[in-house]
């Protein structure tokens, strides 16, 4: 939380000689996809692989704000996930040329409260539009980004939970789950990257698009999985950080502008 209060200050400072500032705030939907990693001495095999592509929806809102024509900083909350998947496939002890299979792939709520940069990387412009005297410029405008979020995990070491799952398949096959859920901690950070587009309009922002990364720097949930196939027994460990990747469309909506006073110099 220091580093991120610091980060502030420091383009809050670096931006003053900006004479006009405009507050926007923006909601924003999307989907993402979370990823684990596994701990030691486990890892993918031909029966378990982990990280399918199982996305979820996320929401939120975001206020930013143009600390000048090339950055603009941008803080708020979203709805994100937290969670493992996994895929099983074996085959058949009774057809080896049949195989069976599980997908479980659960996911609770993360709370996730970014604060990140954007700069400018390029701009494509057309027909310009004259109104008033002003000229203003129809543009796309490509932008990355970059910064830190703080993730809570709602309900907290309360979510620790053992489950056991049995599934049963017509080849007479068996597969019991048992997995055990512990949370190593209720919060944790992530170092958050991304590329985005954002229409403007006669000189305003509108649609925003982003795609975002973002990596967990701290353990937030365990996971160890002993599968029995068939009275036989496999142990997997899986941590969860809360990394994500995933997609973000928002609109701003203006809230305040804030004009630097400018002393007029007396004869």
């Amino acid at each position: 939380m220091k580093k991120i209060l610091f980060l502030l200050s420091v383009l809050f400072v670096s931006s003053g000689v900006y004479a006009q500032k405009i507050l926007y705030l923006k909601p924003f939907i999307g989907a993402q996809n979370a990823f684990t990693g596994y701990g030691e001495g486990s890892g993918q095999t031909e029966f378990l692989q982990t990280n399918g592509i199982h996305p979820t929806d996320n929401y939120g809102l975001l206020l930013e704000m143009p600390l000048n024509p090339e950055l603009t900083l941008s803080a708020g909350w979203y709805k994100g996930d937290i969670g493992w998947s996994f895929e099983q496939s074996f085959p058949s002890k009774t057809d080896p040329e049949l195989r069976g299979g599980v997908i479980w792939y659960p996911t609770t709520t993360l709370h996730k409260f970014p604060v990140t940069v954007k700069k400018r990387i390029g701009e494509v412009g057309w027909q310009p539009v004259e109104t008033e005297g002003v000229r203003y410029k129809n543009a796309i405008r490509f932008y990355a980004l970059g910064g830190l979020s703080v993730d809570l995990l709602p309900g907290g070491k309360s979510l620790s939970d053992s489950v056991t799952t049995p599934w049963g398949f017509s080849s007479g096959d068996y597969l019991i789950n048992h997995e055990k859920v512990t949370v190593l901690s209720a919060w944790g950070t992530s170092a958050v990257v991304g590329l985005g587009t954002q229409l403007f309009h006669k000189g305003k922002p509108r649609l925003d698009l982003t795609f975002f990364y973002s990596q967990g720097l701290r353990k937030i949930l365990q996971i160890d999985l002993v599968s029995d196939l068939n009275g036989q027994q496999t142990f997997t460990r899986i941590y969860s950080r809360g990394t994500v990747a995933g997609i973000m469309l928002g609109y701003p909506i203006r809230l305040k502008t804030f004009r630097k006073n400018v002393e007029t110099p007396h004869p």
